[in-house]
């Protein structure tokens, strides 16, 4: 049985990475650091001044390389966003 990781292009393919998410969305942060990329095991909103944790209020402080907006969460009673990835000007 063998292990498969995901390259650095491969992860971020999943991701937005070139737009920032519109301001109270939340989202899913992929972050990167010097021993590679790593999906944040919680959900994150923007808000001014940043990324923040949604459960504890944090300021993210890791490099936050993409974004996407099916937030994938294990508490049900959480009212969370599908944000659409935005379109293109191809696809315009």
């Amino acid at each position: 049985m063998g292990f498969y990781m995901a390259t650095r292009s491969a992860r971020l393919h999943d991701f937005i990475t070139d737009v920032a998410p519109p301001p109270d969305t939340l989202v899913e942060l992929l972050c990167e650091d010097h021993v590679g990329t790593y999906l944040l095991p919680y959900p994150c909103r923007r808000t001014a001044d940043g990324f923040r944790n949604e459960r504890t209020g944090e300021l993210i402080q890791g490099r936050i390389v993409g974004w996407r907006g099916e937030v994938v969460d294990d508490k049900p009673d959480r009212d969370l966003v599908h944000v659409p990835p935005p379109i293109s000007s191809a696809e315009q």
